[in-house]
């Protein structure tokens, strides 16, 4: 990984050891698909786009004993009785919110555009390069042998004429925010 900041005056290189990559990139939707077909694997049940209302987590909730009460909820408004819920439901979470898990918030303001563009690399594609600008900051990402992702993080205001500039000057590229 090669770092460098905005004047080209500094920066930093990191390489690992004995070759081995110092990290990977996977997509999202690679890691998703693996959690659900491990869990189907080993018998979690599963309930996607469900509806969840009724939560009660009771006071005196101890997951080390087993007389412990159970949570309570109801899904599709079927009564469910669990010990353990996981809350993976959003910025708005019941399941925080009912267990009075305070949270913060702070808006950036920024976005990354991101886009994965095809390369023809010469010495390989192994290596991530990211440069530190006045305003934001620019990252070249290696995926696959002939791809690279391209992030850059900045305001919201530079991110959409950003999109705007790519779109025109290469129309059939996709763009994330």
């Amino acid at each position: 990984m090669v770092i460098g900041e905005s004047m080209g005056k500094g920066g930093i290189e990191f390489e690992a050891k004995d070759g081995e990559s110092l990290n990977y990139i996977t997509e999202a939707g690679l890691i998703t698909e693996t959690l659900v077909d491990t869990a189907e694997l080993n018998g979690v049940q599963l309930l996607f786009e469900s509806k969840i209302s009724d939560l009660i987590i009771p006071d005196r909730y101890n997951p080390s004993i087993h007389d412990t009460d159970f949570i309570k909820m109801k899904i599709n408004d079927q009564d469910i009785e669990t010990k353990l819920i996981i809350g993976c439901d959003g910025a708005n979470s019941m399941v925080r919110n009912k267990m009075g898990i305070q949270s913060m918030v702070k808006q950036y303001e920024q976005r990354g555009v991101v886009c994965t563009v095809e390369i023809n690399p010469t010495n390989g594609n192994n290596t991530a390069f990211q440069r530190f600008l006045p305003n934001s900051i620019l990252a070249f990402l290696p995926c696959q042998e002939n791809q690279m992702s391209i992030v850059w993080s900045c305001s919201n205001g530079m991110a959409e004429k950003l999109q705007v500039i790519i779109v025109h000057f290469i129309p059939n590229i996709n763009i994330y925010l």
